[in-house]
């Protein structure tokens, strides 16, 4: 048995989804790729095998994240922001 983690928040995820944007529109990349970026940048990927037994790598999805491991994608994520002096975005609650 795992130890119970609270998932992210909506407002850590609209937090996260707005600076990706405004990251993506600082180095013209999409906020999709910035998505990724990020998330490989703070958890790597993780190797599984596929049916064929042929090692394939993905992504952590966000929605399965703790509050804690949002937190800290969101500080990673705001740190290049402003390295890269991207505009502070304009949050929407979705």
């Amino acid at each position: 048995m795992r130890p119970y983690n609270k998932n992210r928040s909506l407002e850590q995820n609209d937090m996260f989804h707005a600076w990706c944007g405004t990251i993506a529109e600082r180095t013209g990349h999409s906020k999709t790729e910035i998505k990724d970026i990020l998330v490989e940048m703070v958890f790597g990927t993780h190797e599984y095998l596929n049916l064929n037994g042929e090692t394939r790598t993905r992504l952590k999805s966000t929605s399965g994240m703790s509050v804690s491991e949002m937190s800290e994608l969101l500080e990673r994520t705001i740190q290049l922001g402003i390295e890269l002096q991207a505009d502070y975005p304009e949050v929407t609650h979705e």
